[in-house]
């Protein structure tokens, strides 16, 4: 069946406006990933629909995802891989319109997202040091307990009381579910 927004043109191809397929698509992901997920992809597809207005799938060009990569790489960070995020939400959003069989991509080839290494190091000793001095002591327990679990900074502020568990022998853990 058809779904709703979708139309076919005389050459059999798949069609709709791409505000309709990111409503789709959004919906889609919502319920089928995480909310994190979910924001992240929202955030990038509405920055999309900004872009490129209200156009149908077929208007797209590969040269409109190009010029918004280069927005994006120009507005969305700072770091040598700026603006990666938003073009990969908007190709999954299209590959995804695609594999449902909702619309035909007028084009086969993504610009490609070029991905620099990141230049990241561990402070030494005497500059934990320097850092754990200058923050809050409230704070500071809070970055020692990250280095030593591996836990994100959004996991770390998602910790509750309820996570902190005894066992017999008075061994005390923290157990988080879904990390």
């Amino acid at each position: 069946g058809q779904v709703r927004g979708q139309g076919v043109s005389s050459d059999g191809s798949k069609e709709m406006h791409v505000k309709t397929l990111a409503h789709h698509h959004l919906e889609w992901v919502s319920s089928n990933r995480a909310p994190g997920t979910f924001r992240n992809r929202q955030t990038y597809i509405l920055r999309f629909l900004d872009f490129v207005g209200s156009v149908t799938v077929s208007h797209l060009t590969r040269k409109h995802l190009e010029d918004f990569y280069s927005l994006a790489k120009r507005d969305c960070s700072r770091s040598v891989n700026g603006g990666n995020e938003a073009m990969a939400a908007v190709k999954a959003m299209l590959r995804w319109g695609e594999e449902m069989e909702l619309v035909t991509l007028p084009f086969k080839r993504f610009p490609p997202l070029t991905r620099a290494e990141v230049q990241s190091r561990v402070p030494t000793d005497d500059e934990w040091g320097m850092i754990l001095s200058s923050v809050d002591e409230n704070f500071g327990d809070m970055l020692k307990f990250g280095m030593l679990t591996g836990l994100r900074p959004r996991e770390l502020r998602e910790l509750t009381q309820a996570m902190i568990r005894s066992q017999l022998g008075g061994v005390t853990y923290v157990e988080i579910q879904r990390h």
